[in-house]
């Protein structure tokens, strides 16, 4: 606030939080283990900021054809068709693994990994089985909840 301006319902912060969540990995099937298993966020409004950091320690049975992250703090909004985009890092082995960014779905607390091909109108996501033990994930973005 500057000097002279009064404090009123319109200028007041009302509406901020902090917290920690569990992000998953999804597939077809789910993941053994975790060696890194971290989700921190701060809430503004209704603007969520996320920070995940993800490892598998243990494979399991995870394979297929799309690699999903549940546990979202809040549900996104319903936005147009460009969607909820973040920026993704993965350390993979997978020479096919960049570009890669992270879409939450809209009006749901997850996303997925998908990877620009420079293709429209095809499916985009990011393959789990190039996802192996060690790989890590981190995602970073900011939302709006619905």
């Amino acid at each position: 606030l500057g000097v002279g301006t009064a404090n009123t319902a319109s200028n007041v912060l009302d509406d901020y939080e902090e917290g920690t969540f569990t992000p998953l990995f999804i597939s077809n099937a789910t993941a053994g283990a975790y060696n890194i298993q971290d989700g921190d966020y701060t809430k503004v409004g209704d603007l969520v900021h996320i920070c995940i950091n993800l490892s598998m320690s243990t494979i399991g049975s995870f394979a297929g054809a799309y690699i999903q992250i549940n546990g979202l703090p809040f549900a996104s909004e319903n936005v147009n068709t460009s969607g909820n985009i973040m920026s993704a890092f993965v350390n993979a082995a997978a020479s096919d693994m960049d570009r890669i960014f992270f879409r939450l779905v809209n009006n749901a607390s997850h996303g997925r990994l998908e990877k620009s091909n420079g293709v429209t109108g095809t499916d985009n996501s990011a393959n789990a089985n190039h996802i192996d033990t060690g790989t890590t994930v981190c995602i970073t973005g900011t939302y709006k909840a619905a």
